[in-house]
């Protein structure tokens, strides 16, 4: 049984979302791959098993600082682990590294101070995985402790599933038993054989902030071009002169005209799992610009708009013939929902809450490696996502849609004879 307080749980949500800015880098544990996988050091992921992927890896209490290890299927539960909730973060793990580039431990955000082994109680056909946290033990599990060894893993890839091998006990595998904590959950175990599915386990990464820069526009035609040959006069307004005089006078026609132009993107796949979005178009016909940043992702159900209110200055010079009365229209040449299709590159890049390595239980926002941000878009829907480049800590993804627009492109000024004007008699 989990004992959390409920103002625990707040005061450490509160903490989880306070990045350390007093912590260099170097100090955090580092992100490196673990050789033969796609799983990183130093970050934090949600654990969960083919064979039941509807539950979490987590932790129960057993006796003053030591937590059995289950699987969490209680239905009233699971809703618990979602962010914001009592149990939040207690389904997250972290690899840490090890003096052996082969070797790992693992780590429990919630119980953070302690490490994964196994107990010498048995269960099922081989031992009961736990977390031993007391200082006593700690030194055990140290490096140069006797415990040392059985606080290590080493992991197997095995398609997008991992295999956790314990590294004390050879050929011993973490998997489930039908020993049960409850009527829901089942413990897990360190067993003398490799149990196949049972054995598999899912490492998703968790809590990855993604910012999206969306540039680079290729339109299928040229935008003004095409918004040009689409303009259509529209007035303004119109003004009314009359010259009763004997010559013909020039009068300069100088106002401003108030327009509202807008462009709205839109996309044919969805990346909502974004945090921050900026769109960097370049279209000249529009003289404020095109583009724009926003909260949230893209999607293909909802387009982003920017409107914008602009003035447009007309000035020109006419003529009013003698003994005229003329009308002045002054119009406006607008292009309205012209639509253009387009491909453009989205470049992602990603923080997480990286783990300070003389102090577990802190946390610091920092750069994460472009694969893992890859390995987490696509656990959060972006399956399909078409990948051109991979760079250090981003990766590009092209992406297609249509580009709409509403825009005055200009103003003209047009006169027109009302009447002619009787001169006076002499």
């Amino acid at each position: 049984m989990k004992y959390i307080f409920i103002g625990v749980v707040v005061a450490f949500s509160l903490l989880l979302l306070l990045a350390r800015a007093d912590v260099d880098v170097k100090d955090l544990i580092p992100v490196q791959i673990v050789p033969g996988t796609k799983l990183y050091t130093g970050i934090y992921y949600t654990l969960s098993m083919w064979a039941f992927p509807q539950g979490w890896i987590t932790w129960v209490d057993k006796s003053p600082n030591v937590y059995n290890i289950e699987i969490e299927l209680n239905p009233e539960n699971l809703p618990l682990y979602a962010v914001g909730k009592s149990y939040e973060v207690d389904n997250q793990w972290t690899i840490g590294p090890s003096e052996e580039p082969n070797q790992f431990t693992l780590r429990s955000r919630r119980k953070n101070i302690g490490l994964l082994t196994y107990l010498s109680d048995q269960v099922g056909s081989g031992y009961y995985a736990a977390i031993l946290d007391s200082p006593k033990d700690r030194v055990k599990m140290a490096p140069g402790g006797e415990w040392h060894n059985d606080a290590l893993w080493k992991l197997h890839e095995s398609g997008k599933y991992h295999k956790i091998e314990n590294v004390g006990m050879k050929g011993y595998f973490l998997t489930w038993t039908y020993t049960m904590y409850n009527k829901y959950n089942y413990f897990i175990q360190l067993a003398n054989y490799d149990a196949k599915d049972d054995a598999k386990f899912l490492f998703t990464p968790s809590a990855i902030k993604l910012v999206a820069r969306v540039y680079d526009f290729e339109f299928e035609e040229e935008p003004d071009d095409v918004f040009n040959d689409n303009g259509k006069r529209s007035v303004a307004y119109k003004l009314r002169f009359a010259n009763d005089s004997p010559t013909q006078i020039t009068k300069t026609i100088e106002e401003t005209i108030e327009t509202k132009d807008s462009v709205t993107f839109s996309f044919t796949e969805s990346f909502s799992m974004m945090y921050q979005t900026s769109i960097e178009a370049s279209v000249s016909v529009f003289k404020a610009s095109a583009s724009m940043k926003f909260e949230g992702g893209i999607s293909a159900t909802q387009s982003k708009t920017k409107d914008t209110t602009r003035k447009m200055s007309v000035k020109d010079e006419i003529k009013i013939p003698k003994y005229t009365d003329i009308e002045v229209s002054i119009y406006t040449v607008h292009a309205e929902n012209v639509v253009i299709p387009f491909k453009a590159k989205m470049l992602v890049t990603g923080t997480a809450q990286r783990i300070v390595a003389d102090n577990p239980s802190e946390t610091q926002d920092g750069e994460v490696p472009g694969d893992v941000i890859e390995s987490y878009i696509r656990a959060k829907g972006g399956k399909k996502m078409n990948v051109i480049k991979r760079t250090g800590n981003s990766f590009e993804i092209s992406i297609t849609g249509e580009m709409t627009g509403n825009v005055a492109l200009k103003s003209t000024v047009s006169t027109r004879e009302v009447k002619k004007i009787k001169p006076p008699t002499v």
